[in-house]
């Protein structure tokens, strides 16, 4: 499979790279899965690249994000993919693999010299390499690894700012003070988060045995289903996290309520800077509290690329589409630095040297402390190659709300999932 590819790709003249025009009229299409607001950048991106490549017509094709695997999915069975695809890390980059839709970039980048592909961030460098081979050019790097806290919560409850490294005792202590009561009614929580296995990896626990080549789940065994009980315990035993009966009274989700100062932190991505920048307080982000097993940080990867897809007929044309779009800093600019009117920045570069520099860490845009999105990287741990890695997750997920819900302990929801994880797996 590789030989074949390669060999189309040494055919559309691989070796020269820098030129970059085509003989005649080519028609190029990229798809993504987008707002209206990120759209429009990707849209006025285009006119950039047709200026440098004569001849060369280019056709953005946006879809949601429910819809965007089976209809790629559907367009490749039928020969008429896109040439250009994004590749989300988690979830989409195994499934494009394995159904044999994306073709290897790792010939086409060994080969250029205008990409240094050790300036994408170690943990993206990893996750877009399957079977030793590159299957996209990351552009955006987001994980789940920020706590999100309303600094006026703190400071009226006589508390000093989370630090960046603090040990889950000092965070269930504040929370715990933050968290209003009145009677029976709790008025304000001290927290919210969404994403169990998070917990469970901090607290040296894991889903699966190897991710890379998934075997057997471990996610009922000691240490993660310690992990686990500490997530469910925050909204059961300590009520400092609202339970789902109040998050329906209230309505909304955890952006709202974070906005509206219904909890004072939430566990989240960079994402969510863009949904907090009107809020009339004061707010900031710290990394999520050090869990009590293995390094104590674990956090779910999020991030997106660029990928080729392997029916394009203009393998070379493809890949500097891809590489304009995702490796860029004309692009990544106006990418990362996208919603900057509300004085917040919502996404980082996957390169190094951009995310170090004033498209990320050193520029004036809140949140302050973002560059600590840099300092989790070396803590992100990644979907499995399995292609029912991402329903099995979800089974884990399902468990622990069953246990907040009441409906089951945590140990008997986690073995009924087992059952089901153990029978997807060998599929």
């Amino acid at each position: 499979m590789r030989s074949r590819w390669l060999a189309a790709a040494l055919a559309a003249g691989l070796c020269g790279l820098s030129g970059g025009v085509a003989a005649e009229q080519v028609k190029l299409t990229f798809m993504n899965a987008l707002d209206s607001t990120t759209a429009n950048i990707e849209t006025d991106l285009i006119p950039i690249f047709e200026a440098e490549h004569p001849g060369v017509k280019v056709e953005f094709i946006n879809v949601t994000l429910g819809e965007f695997v089976p209809k790629l999915l559907a367009m490749a069975a039928s020969g008429v993919a896109p040439d250009v695809v994004m590749v989300a890390a988690q979830g989409h980059l195994f499934t494009l693999y394995d159904a044999k839709v994306l073709m290897p970039l790792t010939s086409f980048i060994r080969n250029d010299s205008s990409v240094n592909w050790q300036d994408i961030l170690p943990s993206l460098r990893t996750a877009y390499t399957v079977d030793g081979e590159i299957m996209a050019i990351p552009y955006q790097y987001a994980p789940v690894s920020l706590m999100f806290y309303n600094k006026t919560h703190w400071q009226e409850a006589g508390l000093p700012d989370p630090p960046l490294d603090w040990p889950f005792s000092r965070f269930l202590d504040e929370v715990k003070k933050l968290t209003r009561r009145s009677g029976d009614q709790v008025q304000r929580y001290g927290t919210h988060t969404y994403h169990p296995l998070n917990w469970m990896y901090s607290w040296g626990g894991s889903l699966f045995d190897d991710w890379r080549r998934p075997r057997a789940v471990t996610f009922d065994a000691e240490p993660a289903r310690a992990g686990l009980q500490v997530y469910v315990d925050l909204f059961t035993t300590h009520g400092v996290a609202p339970l789902p009966a109040q998050q329906r009274a209230w309505g909304g989700n955890y952006q709202t309520w974070f906005a509206e100062g219904k909890i004072s932190s939430v566990y989240t991505g960079l994402w969510a800077a863009w949904a907090f920048g009107p809020a009339n307080f004061e707010w900031d982000v710290t990394l999520p509290p050090r869990g009590e097993g293995g390094t104590g940080r674990g956090y779910q990867l999020a991030a997106r690329g660029y990928g080729v897809t392997a029916g394009t007929r203009n393998p070379r044309l493809a890949y500097e589409l891809a590489r304009f779009l995702a490796y860029d800093p004309r692009a990544i600019r106006m990418r990362v630095l996208s919603g900057t009117q509300a004085g917040v920045q919502g996404e980082m570069p996957a390169r190094l040297s951009l995310a170090r520099g004033d498209m990320f860490a050193t520029n004036s845009l809140r949140p302050r402390n973002k560059r600590l999105l840099i300092e989790a990287d070396p803590y992100l741990f990644f979907s499995a190659l399995h292609k029912n890695a991402e329903r099995i997750s979800g089974l884990v997920s399902q468990a622990a709300s069953r246990a907040i819900a009441g409906q089951a302990p945590l140990a008997t929801a986690l073995a009924e999932a087992r059952q089901q994880a153990e029978a997807l797996l060998k599929e």
